[in-house]
């Protein structure tokens, strides 16, 4: 199963994986977070969804989300392969920038 995160703009963020992972755990951990907004696309087996989430509220849900699925390099987050691409984004956003 592959979980990815990702930050599209700073209020916007994307979360795409298995359609049953998603359903089953991200969908309450986001309601319990505050986020109400969301729009879903399918695509085959896999489900991405689009959040607005403010700083405070995506901190807490990736707390809430480590703890579902463990720690960075933990065998239980091995097994789910997440990956989180917000860090990933802006360092090329930043390298775009100052090209």
């Amino acid at each position: 199963m592959k979980l990815k995160i990702q930050s599209i703009t700073e209020d916007k963020k994307s979360i795409s994986g298995n359609t049953k992972f998603i359903k089953k755990n991200i969908i309450p951990m986001l309601k319990g977070v505050g986020v109400t907004k969301t729009r879903v696309r399918r695509f085959g087996d896999q489900i991405e969804i689009e959040f607005d989430a403010d700083n405070r509220q995506f901190k807490t849900f990736q707390k809430i989300l480590k703890k579902k699925v463990g720690k960075e390099g933990s065998r239980a987050r091995e097994n789910f392969n997440i990956q989180v691409f917000e860090n990933l984004i802006k360092e090329m956003v930043k390298e775009v920038i100052n090209e």
